[in-house]
């Protein structure tokens, strides 16, 4: 006879349901008028029962009854007698008297899960229903799950931010249901919270409820340790990865791969399972609880950018096989060689090409330059060392009324072959103010040092962008105004000259 396993899963709902009704008054009554919330009820307190009346209507309840009117529900405790009014002769009774207000909206919450791993996915409803008589008006439903979840496969509802949405308006045993799903990002205890809000006719209601969800780390936790904070071409770079098992049980990791971007100069591990193939680090085994290992490795960074050291990680999880994988990125600087101005004034004009880099010397140099600025002669230099300071350019500069300009480039290329590029380009003016008064130099960078990687590109891709010349306007007298002032001024002589001999003669 054969056995036969059967395996059968049963999956959690955990419902989050928030209240639909709530206590809005609870107290000794007597006849007269009592408020509750917003609202307000005349009160008639007689023998046998309680006469309610709100909002033009009017309910009679016995006591030690219980009766709803529209949305309202009014419990009426035992009627005592207090005393008699000797002015009306009328008879004076009291009772409990218990006012709530039945929310017309249903709500009901579930996620499958609300424990996950990173990168885990869970399905998730919310189901709204209208239970009351009337109508349910400018419904918001609001449904929060922060920036440590995706949301996603939304129906029925919005996805607005990190936030679950319907708004909208509910007939009497109207029914809304909305599916999602949450994916876990990042290990974290959150806590979800969920908003209602409408308008039932007579006041606006608000409710809140609240949810717990967890998501642990995976259980394969790989923690990185760099030897420096910064890192330059040339520069050697020891990592220590430490591999540990966080959850309970033994971990049997069927596969753990490191991807490193530069060629691995060295590898040590106490484990002797670790193994090295080119640029690769790979392990597989039985992982305990409170056992962890670390992989040392040193590279050394050979271009300028940020690099990747991939990780991928594959290892059963209960009787579940988990894959992830994660980037750890290497940041690589340059303190690349740049083009400065050394010195500018109205006479002389100084560049220089200056490499800041405290280790590499950078070869195979070629300026290339455009000017108006005559008689620049710029040296052929094959390489910088560091922190070198070679002068480019050192000129006079005459005056003139044309801008003058010099567009500079530099390609240089590091010693682990990266090919990059800086260029600057000055623009010179020449401003004479007033006559008599000598001339001030303005300086103006249109472009700052530019320093980029161009191993990919083909020279001739490389261009120079050069202005045309600009005629500078300079102040200049207006001769013919001057020669009528002079006439002017001749005229009015010679009348007083004449004027005068006639008096003589006289």
């Amino acid at each position: 006879m054969k056995k036969r396993l059967y395996l059968f899963l049963l999956l959690v709902i955990l419902p989050s349901v928030l209240a639909v009704e709530d206590e809005i008054f609870s107290d000794t009554v007597r006849s007269g008028t009592i408020t509750a919330e917003t609202l307000t009820f005349d009160i008639n307190v007689a023998d046998t029962a309680v006469y309610i009346r709100y909002n033009n209507q009017a309910t009679l309840i016995p006591a030690g009854e219980c009766k709803i009117r529209d949305n309202l529900r009014f419990c009426i405790g035992s009627i005592a007698f207090v005393y008699r009014n000797s002015t009306t002769w009328e008879n004076v009774y009291e009772t409990t008297l218990d006012i709530y207000l039945e929310q017309l909206l249903e709500m009901n919450k579930t996620l499958e899960k609300t424990t996950l791993l990173i990168d885990e996915q869970t399905p998730g409803k919310i189901v709204l229903r209208n239970t009351g008589s009337v109508i349910a008006k400018d419904i918001v439903l609001q449904d929060s799950y922060g920036d440590g979840f995706a949301l996603s496969d939304v129906e029925q509802c919005d996805i607005v931010g990190d936030m679950i949405e319907w708004r909208g308006t509910m007939d009497p045993n109207a029914r809304v249901i909305c599916t999602f799903t949450v994916t876990a990002l990042k290990p974290q205890t959150y806590t979800s919270k969920t908003r209602l809000s409408y308008f039932d006719g007579i006041m606006q209601n608000n409710i809140t409820g609240e949810l717990k969800l967890k998501v642990q780390n995976n259980s394969l936790k790989i923690t990185p340790k760099f030897n420096a904070s910064e890192l330059e071409i040339g520069d050697a770079l020891n990592i220590t990865f430490k591999v540990e098992n966080i959850q309970a049980a033994d971990l049997e990791v069927k596969s753990l791969v490191f991807t490193f971007p530069f060629d691995i100069l060295e590898m040590t591990s106490p484990n002797s399972d670790v193994k090295k193939a080119g640029n690769k680090i790979s392990w597989a085994g039985t992982l305990e609880k409170n056992d962890p290992f670390n992989i040392t490795v040193q590279i050394r960074a050979t271009r300028s950018g940020n690099f990747p050291i991939h990780i991928e990680q594959r290892y059963l999880e209960g009787q579940f096989i988990r894959d992830s994988s994660a980037d750890v990125v290497v940041p690589v600087i340059c303190h690349c060689p740049i083009i400065e101005v050394a010195d500018m004034n109205d006479e002389q004009i100084r560049i220089s090409l200056f490499n800041p880099s405290r280790t590499q010397t950078y070869e195979n140099l070629r300026i290339d330059s455009d000017s108006n600025i005559p008689n620049i002669v710029i040296p052929a230099i094959n390489e910088i060392l560091p922190r070198e300071s070679i002068l480019l350019v050192n000129t006079p500069l005459a005056q003139s009324e044309v801008q003058r300009y010099i567009n500079i480039t530099a390609t240089y290329e590091s010693q682990f072959g990266q090919e990059l590029l800086t260029s600057k380009f000055v623009k010179i003016n020449h401003i004479e103010e007033t006559e008599g008064e000598k001339i001030s130099l303005e300086e103006n960078e249109t472009q700052e040092n530019i320093v980029r990687d161009i191993t990919e590109e083909s020279p001739e891709n490389l261009s120079i962008d050069v202005l045309s010349d600009e005629t500078i306007p300079v102040p200049r007298k207006n001769t013919a105004r001057s020669l009528l002032i002079g006439a002017a001024i001749v005229i009015v002589v010679v009348g007083q000259l004449f004027f005068v001999i006639r008096l003589l003669r006289r």
